[in-house]
């Protein structure tokens, strides 16, 4: 079952391998990078399976052995390489107010599977929409009812959480915000992994990105999950004026300190792998999103190459090329 562990880490580092293209300088396409890295990786691993199925043969001498060793090593990698090829997501991040949302609504468009972390978050706060996975009786617990929101002339076991409420408390006060997060963070995470892995195996020819607003100020192992970021960014003066106008109720000082609250725009940047600017209108916006896509598009899915297949086929036409293959084990 060793095979197994190792398909993970195959799947991991050579999908994560064949998203960076280190070749462009020399005007390889993305495409073609991304299917020869998949092809020279599963050679290699093909390569591992065959000696270790050889080894066995020296030892027993029987074919019928070394034919379920090669066979059972083939499956065990290729699961593992499912898997761990399947938790390279893209991630999409940004300052407060830059756009994000509009900027997945337009990859949606354009064969992108976006899952939305803020609407997890919102999820995991009611009693009901996630089971097991919620939040609720937690938060209720530690932080008290008056979080509460007690709708008028209706009688409910478990009022809604008052988001605003809860968000007026954790604010200005970092033991309360880290108990919060104690609390929803696992929760989120668990909930994204599970949709990650869905969406990536029920549709391998479309892009699985996450809107994950606090990407870089979450730091840890978040930051090394995803393979490609995009950051979506738009100028101070532009990120202020878009926050005032979607809170009215949010002083000057206030907007302030929620940009402030978030590492700066020119480090968000610095870090991304590829930048979507949004300081001018929609339609600007739009064919820049179109550009970004591409890009990704042939970076993740390129041919549409996957381990699934690959490492099979050339498992199985190895075995076709070595017609002797047994009797040079054995002999």
């Amino acid at each position: 079952f060793v095979h197994i562990p190792f398909g993970i880490i195959i799947g991991a580092l050579g999908q994560r391998l064949s998203y960076k293209n280190y070749l462009t300088f020399i005007g390889v396409p993305n495409p073609i990078w991304n299917a020869s890295v998949k092809l020279i990786i599963s050679f290699s691993v093909v390569n591992v399976i065959y000696s270790q199925s050889c080894d066995v043969a020296k030892d027993d001498g029987r074919i019928v052995l070394w034919i379920l060793t090669y066979v059972f090593g083939t499956f065990a990698v290729t699961s593992g390489a499912l898997v761990g090829s399947s938790f390279q997501p893209v991630a999409i991040t940004g300052g407060i107010a830059c756009g994000k949302s509009t900027v997945g609504t337009y990859l949606e468009k354009r064969n992108f599977l976006i899952i939305d972390l803020d609407s997890i978050a919102h999820d995991v706060l009611d009693p009901y929409k996630m089971g097991c996975d919620s939040a609720y009786p937690y938060l209720v617990e530690e932080f008290g009812n008056g979080i509460l929101n007690h709708p008028a002339n209706t009688k409910t076991p478990h009022p809604p959480i008052d988001r605003q409420k809860l968000a007026d408390i954790v604010f200005s006060d970092p033991a309360k915000r880290k108990k919060l997060n104690g609390v929803t963070h696992p929760l989120i995470f668990k909930t994204m992994m599970k949709l990650i892995l869905t969406y990536t195996i029920r549709h391998p020819t479309m892009v699985v990105a996450v809107d994950i607003p606090l990407l870089y100020e979450t730091g840890g192992f978040m930051t090394m999950l995803f393979a490609l970021v995009v950051v979506v960014a738009t100028t101070p003066s532009i990120q202020m004026a878009r926050l005032k106008r979607r809170n009215p109720s949010f002083t000057e000082e206030h907007c302030r300190e929620r940009i402030d609250s978030q590492m700066s725009m020119d480090k968000k940047v610095r870090k991304a792998d590829l930048v979507v600017w949004n300081n001018e209108g929609l339609g600007k916006l739009e064919g820049r999103v179109d550009v970004v896509a591409r890009e990704v598009m042939g970076r993740v899915v390129g041919f549409g190459v996957r381990f699934l297949s690959l490492i099979p086929v050339v498992a199985f036409g190895v075995l076709l090329l070595e017609g002797a293959v047994f009797r040079r084990c054995v002999g």
